[in-house]
């Protein structure tokens, strides 16, 4: 897994209820080399969060570095 680094993008998400805004590091898939967000992440950031939404589609949460939900 890779570490926060300056070439390591952030993703910023933003808590409905307080408009707080945290700037969570990704990680690379080591399948599709593409970034994400695990949720244990976002829980370190909104300890209170119970589901992600962009729009009114709900985001599925990756729990682990193997991807795992």
């Amino acid at each position: 897994m890779t570490t926060n680094s300056a070439r390591q993008p952030l993703q910023a998400f933003q808590s409905h209820s307080t408009d707080e805004v945290a700037n969570i590091p990704t990680h690379v898939d080591p399948k599709t080399g593409q970034y994400v967000v695990l949720w244990r992440d976002i829980k370190s950031g909104f300890e209170h969060a119970k589901s992600i939404w962009i729009g009114k589609s709900l985001v599925p949460f990756l729990a682990d570095e193997n991807l795992e939900q």
